[in-house]
């Protein structure tokens, strides 16, 4: 049970990263265009 907690752990850690390139990718588009 820890190590599927870890696991989960990792991975929202992952997706919150991917989020942060994302949404700055996101943005810089968005003031390029404004």
């Amino acid at each position: 049970a820890s190590k599927l907690k870890e696991q989960m752990h990792a991975m929202t850690q992952n997706i919150a990263s991917l989020n942060n390139v994302y949404g700055g990718m996101l943005s810089a588009m968005g003031n390029n265009r404004a």
